[in-house]
């Protein structure tokens, strides 16, 4: 059995939304997988020290946890609320992940950066998205560069009277096709080279 931690700036809204779309998914059906969400009551901020690094008591929880649980690695999920070309965000980004991973958990971590929120996944599949909330969005780009893909969600189902919330990222991402996730959220920091890490991780093999 590989276990795996999950860590996310607001747990019930992205690290449940992206345990279900990885759960559903079957791609990982042959592997022995347990999936845990970690740190729940560490939310936005709190989750931050100076400067970009990770705060002192999410170092020392998710140390407790990995005594408590003995996982083989945690993914770290963090919106950088940029774009691609925000490198100073995304530096501060990736200077919390390594601090956080090294200090608090055993240095072998996956980090998922959701540029710009997580919502982009949504739109890699907006087909199902458009199921669940009736309306009829129309949208072709990569998800990877779409300024506020939360906001703009939030707009067009205003139209229908059926406005998507942030709670309601569980409920689209399990029902998501994760295949088309991969396919379209691609490029530096996407959806699909996170994947590629994590089969490493997990061993699987195409």
């Amino acid at each position: 059995m590989i276990k795996i931690g999950i860590v996310g700036e607001h747990p019930l809204n992205d690290s449940d939304a992206l345990k279900a779309l990885l759960e559903n998914s079957k791609r990982y059906d042959k592997i022995k997988l347990s999936w845990r969400i970690i740190l729940k009551r560490m939310r936005g901020g709190a989750l931050d020290g100076k400067n970009g690094t990770a705060s002192k008591k999410a170092i020392r929880l998710l140390q407790q946890e990995f005594k408590d649980h003995n996982f083989n690695f945690v993914i770290y999920i963090r919106d950088l609320d940029g774009l691609p070309s925000d490198d100073k965000k995304i530096k501060n980004r990736l200077k919390w992940f390594t601090q956080l991973d090294k200090e608090g958990g055993n240095n072998n971590g996956i980090f998922f950066l959701a540029i710009f929120e997580l919502e982009a996944l949504m739109l890699a599949d907006i087909e199902t998205f458009n199921q669940i909330f009736n309306s009829n969005i129309k949208f072709k780009s990569n998800p990877l560069f779409q300024s506020d893909p939360k906001e703009l969600l939030i707009r067009e189902t205003r139209k229908v009277r059926n406005e998507y919330k942030e709670s309601d990222s569980k409920r689209v991402l399990e029902q998501s096709d994760f295949n088309k996730i991969y396919k379209n959220h691609k490029g530096e920091y996407s959806f699909q080279n996170f994947i590629k890490e994590l089969d490493k991780k997990v061993g699987l093999k195409k």
